[in-house]
């Protein structure tokens, strides 16, 4: 219900932006369902993509990090920083989740008023395909990822490296996004990145990704977190025990971008064709649409590389919207659109749904009990 009445109110707060066409009423209401989002990311217990793991780890970081080697629960050098400063000075893991959901938030919102007209609805956009409010570091990341796109526009190098390597500090997946500076500035034809979604649908379904992981996994060695983790997912690969994505869910997914992907050739072609920056961010996107088709059905913990591409996908939409001569029927379209990923997200997802908050009762049986009990940590 929580999820539903959210999705009522955001819709509504957008419909409102767009019949007013004024710039400070718009920004005023992008503040508001911007201080929502963080005041529901905040609020959240119990709720959320790992959420167990990221409680636990603040809870117990001293040992941790002093004499506990499982890396299944390490985490990058500055996340594992941030936490360590949180629990010394004790300031609750509610507070945590309030500084994460603000970045996230308030980096979106900066990033869509200096890129969109249209910053309620792009905030709409991002509502219904990102779930922040349910955030992990990987969102985390992505956000301070996507924050680097001014710098790659006026082809800053130096400020663009250094963000990077602020997001991958983290989540490590964000060092893909290293390949931002040259994918925006190279010229593909909307024909040559038509042949590269193909080729990686090719490759995708071949399983040719998995085998090469598998290679890759038996000569990685080392005490790193990186090298352990390729190293134990290609062997869970082998043993079957690695949970793969449904290939009903990769086609589904599949269907909904090439739904999508003709739609910004075609404003591209026609309406961008001398926009340098439509043009750099899809090629950003399209990459990021290589990424998941190539993985998809091997192994979605490597889909997460994409997530920082994935994000531009909002920028292109709102950029469409202007050029649309239907605003409206166009508008309907973006909500159904949108509507197909929200329900995905949190349709039955016992991680995140119900949604429950700080203020609602001890439950008898947490949904966080399916793990098994943690070791008898001391502090």
């Amino acid at each position: 219900m929580t999820y539903i009445v959210l999705f009522i109110v955001f819709f509504v707060v957008t419909v409102i932006a767009l019949l007013a066409k004024n710039r400070k009423i718009e920004i005023s209401l992008a503040v508001f369902l911007t201080i929502l989002t963080i005041v529901m990311g905040t609020i959240r217990w119990k709720t959320g993509f790992d959420w167990y793991y990221y409680m636990r780890f603040y809870q117990y970081i001293k040992y941790y990090i002093t004499s506990y080697s499982d890396l299944k629960i390490s985490f990058e050098p500055l996340f594992t920083s941030f936490y360590f400063l949180a629990k010394a000075t004790d300031i609750g893991f509610v507070l945590v989740q309030f500084l994460q959901i603000f970045i996230i938030a308030s980096l979106k919102f900066s990033i869509y008023k200096r890129y969109t007209p249209y910053i309620v609805l792009a905030i709409f956009i991002n509502f219904m395909m990102f779930p922040d409010i349910v955030t992990v570091r990987n969102f985390l990341a992505g956000a301070i990822t996507l924050f680097s796109l001014r710098f790659v526009e006026n082809k800053r190098i130096v400020p663009f490296f250094i963000t990077i390597l602020f997001a991958a500090n983290f989540h490590a997946s964000a060092l893909a996004a290293l390949l931002f500076y040259p994918i925006y500035h190279s010229r593909f034809s909307i024909g040559m990145k038509s042949v590269f979604l193909v080729l990686s649908i090719v490759v995708g379904f071949s399983g040719i990704f998995g085998q090469l992981l598998s290679i890759v996994g038996g000569l990685v060695s080392g005490d790193s977190l990186i090298a352990y983790k390729i190293s134990n997912y290609s062997t869970e690969m082998e043993e079957g025990t690695l949970q793969e994505t449904s290939p009903v869910i990769i086609i589904l997914g599949m269907v909904r971008r090439l739904m999508i992907i003709p739609l910004i050739f075609f404003f591209e072609e026609k309406y961008f064709k001398q926009d340098k920056l439509f043009k750099g961010v899809s090629n950003l996107f399209i990459f990021g649409n290589v990424i998941y088709f190539i993985v998809g059905n091997d192994l979605r913990i490597f889909q997460r590389m994409s997530v920082p591409f994935y994000l531009c996908e909002v920028l292109l939409l709102v950029w469409i919207f202007t050029k649309v001569k239907f605003k409206s029927l166009f508008f309907a379209f973006l909500v159904l659109y949108g509507l197909s990923k929200y329900y995905y997200i949190y349709k039955d997802n016992p991680f995140i749904s119900p949604f429950i908050s700080i203020f609602d009762p001890e439950t008898p049986q947490p949904r966080w009990d399916i793990y098994k009990p943690p070791p008898p940590f001391k502090e």
